[in-house]
C-alpha cells in the first residue's frame, strides 16, 4: 500500500466518524423550542445581540445570525439546533483525530469517540439548542493543534491554537480558563519562542477574541462603565454561585452523580487508570493536565443545577486518558474484549438515559431540587435533564398552544418557565398572540424589590386596565406573602393549565 492510499484510509475513517455522530444527534434532535435558556439563545441570535454580558454567547449568535440569513425560509429554531447539532458531531470528530494520534490506534479512537458520542452531556447539548457544543468543539481543535505542535514541532499549530483559544473565549469566557495552560506553554517552550513567535502569536490570539473586544466596547460605552463591563463578563451575580461554601456537601456529591451519569463505570475505571500515563513530564501531557485540571476544579466549585452543561468541556477531555489507557494495553485479545465491553456498556448508558424517568428515588430526588421544585408542576425535569434524547420532546410547544388557546384576548400572563419561550420565540419571531402580554421574569434569584414590583404591576393591570392577569404557581407563591395582596384580590385555580386568575 502507497503513501497516498494509507492518507486516503485514513481520511476516510475519520470522516466516518462525523457522518455517525450527525446521524445520531440527527435523529435525536429536539424538532421544537426548550425551556428558558434555549429561547434566550435563539433570541440574542435572531436579534444578533452582542454584548460582554456572560449570557451574550457572540460567536454563536454571530455565526447562527449568518445562518439564520442564508436559509431565511427555515425556522430559525431548527437552523440554530442543527448548528448546535453539527458542533457536538464536530466536537466527537477532533476527539477521534486526537485520540488516534494519542493510541495510534483506529479501533481505540473509535470506541472512545462512540463513548463520548453517547454520553449524556454532549447528547443533550447537540439535540437541544445551546452554545456549549461550540465551546466543546473549539476547545478539541485546541488540543489537537497543540498535540500536533508538540509532535512535528511545526509552530502553525501553536498560532492556529490560539487563534481558535481567541474565538472560544469570544463564545464563552469559560474558555478564558485556558489561559494556564497558556502560561504553561510559554513556560516550558521559552527556549524556542522568539519575541517574533510571541507577537504573531497574539495576533493571532487577538484576531479570534476581536468579536469579545467589540463587545466588551459596547458594553462600556452603553453603560458609560469599564467596572460595569468587567462585572457583565465576569458573571455578575452568577458570581455568587462560584466556590461558596453553603451545602458545599450536596453540591459536590451532586456533581459526582453527574459525573458518574455521564459514562458507564468501565469507562470511569479506565479513564482514571488512564491519567497516569500523562504524569510523564511529556509537554502536551502538561498542557492537558493543567486544561482539564483547572476546567475540574472551576465547575466542581460552580453551585448550579445544570452544572451538567458547565462541566461538559471536563467530560469531553476525560476522553483522552480513556484512549491512553487503552492503547497501554499490549495484549490485542485482552484489548479486544476491554473496547467490546466498553462500546456495550456505553450503550447500556442510552437505556438508562431512555428510562431514567421511571425510577422511584431519581424523581423524588430531582423533584426537591434546588431552583427545580418550584417549577416541577409545570413539566417533567427529570424527562427533560436526564434523558438527553429530544426527538419526541414537545412539551412547550404543546403547553403553549395550549396556554394561547385559552388565555383571553389581551391577557397578562406571568409565569417563570414559559417566559422565555413565549416572549423570544412565538411572540418576538413566530409572531403569534402579540396581544398577551408576557413580561420575561428573571426567578433564578427573588428579591423583595422583585415581588414588589410585580405586585404593583399586577394591581394596576387589575384595577386600571381591567385586564385579566394570569401567573405560575411560583409567582404567586412570592406574591402571596403580601397579606393584602389575598385580601384584595380572587384567586382562580385552573388545574388543569397549572395556573391562578387574579380578579379585582
Amino acid at each position: 500500500m502507497n503513501r497516498g492510499d494509507i492518507t486516503n484510509n485514513k481520511s476516510l475513517i475519520s470522516f466516518i466518524f462525523l457522518i455517525i455522530p450527525l446521524f445520531y444527534y440527527g435523529i435525536s434532535m429536539s424538532r421544537t423550542i426548550g425551556y428558558v435558556d434555549s429561547s434566550l439563545v435563539l433570541s440574542n441570535a435572531y436579534d444578533l445581540v452582542i454584548s460582554a454580558w456572560v449570557d451574550n454567547h457572540n460567536l454563536f449568535s454571530l455565526i447562527v445570525f449568518l445562518l439564520m440569513k442564508t436559509f431565511r425560509g427555515t425556522d430559525p429554531f431548527i437552523v440554530s439546533n442543527v448548528f448546535s447539532m453539527v458542533c457536538g458531531a464536530l466536537t466527537v470528530f477532533f476527539t477521534f483525530l486526537l485520540t488516534n494520534e494519542i493510541s495510534k490506534n483506529y479501533f481505540i479512537a473509535g470506541a472512545v469517540s462512540i463513548v463520548l458520542m453517547l454520553s449524556h452531556s454532549l447528547t443533550w447539548h447537540s439535540t437541544m439548542l445551546e452554545v456549549y457544543t461550540l465551546n466543546t468543539f473549539l476547545m478539541m481543535v485546541l488540543l489537537y493543534c497543540f498535540y500536533m505542535y508538540y509532535s512535528n514541532k511545526n509552530i502553525r499549530f501553536a498560532y492556529l491554537g490560539a487563534f481558535v483559544w481567541g474565538l472560544g473565549v469570544s463564545n464563552h469566557i469559560l474558555m478564558g480558563l485556558f489561559v494556564f495552560p497558556f502560561i504553561s506553554f510559554l513556560i516550558i517552550d521559552h527556549k524556542s519562542i522568539t519575541f517574533k513567535r510571541i507577537i504573531v502569536g497574539v495576533g493571532c490570539f487577538l484576531g479570534g477574541f476581536s468579536l469579545f473586544i467589540f463587545a466588551f466596547i459596547k458594553s462600556t460605552i452603553r453603560y458609560n462603565s469599564i467596572l460595569k463591563a468587567i462585572s457583565l463578563f465576569t458573571g455578575g451575580d452568577f458570581r455568587s454561585l462560584m466556590f461558596s461554601t453553603d451545602e458545599l456537601f450536596f453540591w459536590t456529591t451532586n456533581y459526582l452523580y453527574f459525573f458518574l451519569y455521564q459514562f458507564s463505570i468501565i469507562a470511569i475505571i479506565i479513564g482514571i487508570i488512564g491519567f497516569k500515563s500523562f504524569f510523564n513530564k511529556n509537554h502536551f501531557s502538561i498542557f492537558f493536565l493543567i486544561s482539564f485540571f483547572v476546567q475540574l476544579i472551576w465547575s466542581l466549585n460552580y453551585h448550579v443545577w445544570d452544572i451538567f452543561a458547565f462541566a461538559l468541556p471536563v467530560y469531553v477531555m476525560f476522553t483522552l486518558p480513556i484512549a491512553a489507557c487503552l492503547s497501554s494495553i499490549r495484549k490485542q485479545s485482552i484489548r479486544v474484549v476491554i473496547l467490546s465491553i466498553l462500546i456495550l456498556s456505553s450503550l447500556g448508558q442510552v437505556v438508562i438515559y431512555h428510562n431514567i424517568d421511571r425510577v422511584k428515588f431519581i424523581r423524588e430526588y430531582i423533584s426537591g431540587y434546588p431552583m427545580i421544585e418550584r417549577v416541577g408542576k409545570t413539566f417533567n425535569p427529570v424527562k427533560y435533564f436526564l434523558n438527553p434524547s429530544k426527538k419526541e420532546f414537545k412539551q412547550v410547544e404543546q403547553y403553549v398552544e395550549r396556554l394561547f388557546s385559552k388565555l383571553p384576548d389581551n391577557a397578562v400572563l406571568y409565569d417563570n418557565i414559559y417566559d422565555y419561550p413565549i416572549s423570544y420565540y412565538y411572540q418576538s419571531i413566530k409572531k403569534e398572540r402579540l396581544d398577551i402580554y408576557c413580561p420575561i421574569i428573571f426567578a433564578f434569584w427573588v428579591l423583595p424589590q422583585d415581588i414588589e414590583r410585580w405586585s404593583k404591576e399586577i394591581n394596576t393591570r387589575l384595577e386600571n386596565q381591567g385586564r385579566e392577569v394570569y401567573v405560575s404557581p411560583f409567582v404567586f407563591t412570592a406574591l402571596e406573602k403580601k397579606l393584602e395582596y389575598r385580601k384584595k384580590y380572587k384567586i382562580i385555580i385552573n388545574k388543569d393549565e397549572f395556573l391562578y386568575r387574579l380578579e379585582y
